[in-house]
């Protein structure tokens, strides 16, 4: 599937690094990356014409915070977010952060808007177990909304980081780290101490 790739925060060197570690030579031809200066507002005219040009089919935005027209806590913010992303009429992710105080992690920064006018949403939190320069990082990957169907349970991901490679598997959050264990919702939790 064709994708377009909107950068409203990284450079474009960055990401080819971490595209040629992941794919080397056989990088995608259907990823296309579009760095953006302009709030998504600004840009959707450009975006729409990349989209039809290239016959993309799904979209990312990167980040959410980044690509507003103002303050992330505005609900008219979010509004005009939400808005702009669907006349692109195409699939799409949009990555948010997360606020770093009591539950913020539950819901991306900003007004709830961006929770609540998400069709579906995941959190993904990273162990910090682990130690520093470490080159593998383990992620737990939580279903925290669905408007389409029930909540998916909660993947785990280890990626390993070469200078020349990313690797990625799954593995089983239940059997990790501590500190992504409370990441699992408890019927997950029950379920690997009742089959272990």
């Amino acid at each position: 599937v064709p994708v377009l790739y909107a950068d409203f925060e990284f450079e474009a060197e960055a990401h080819r690094d971490r595209l040629q570690r992941l794919f080397g030579t056989g990088m995608p031809r259907d990823l296309h990356y579009v760095r953006c200066s302009q709030p998504l507002v600004n840009e959707v005219g450009r975006l729409q014409r990349w989209i039809l040009e290239h016959e993309c089919r799904f979209c990312i935005i990167d980040s959410v915070a980044f690509s507003v027209h103002g303050p992330p806590e505005s609900a008219e913010v979010a509004s005009g977010f939400f808005r702009s992303l669907r006349s692109l009429n195409v699939g799409s992710l949009s990555i948010a952060h997360t606020t770093k105080g009591e539950h913020g992690e539950m819901k991306p920064f900003g007004s709830v808007f961006f929770h609540n006018g998400a069709r579906s949403v995941w959190h993904v939190k990273r162990n910090d177990d682990e130690g520093a320069g470490s080159e593998t990082v383990e992620l737990a990957l939580s279903h925290r909304k669905s408007n389409t169907g029930k909540r998916l349970p909660t993947l785990g991901l280890r990626m390993r980081f070469t200078p020349t490679s990313t690797r990625i598997d799954p593995f089983d959050v239940a059997g990790g780290s501590d500190d992504l264990v409370k990441s699992l919702p408890i019927w997950q939790r029950v379920k690997s101490l009742v089959s272990s």
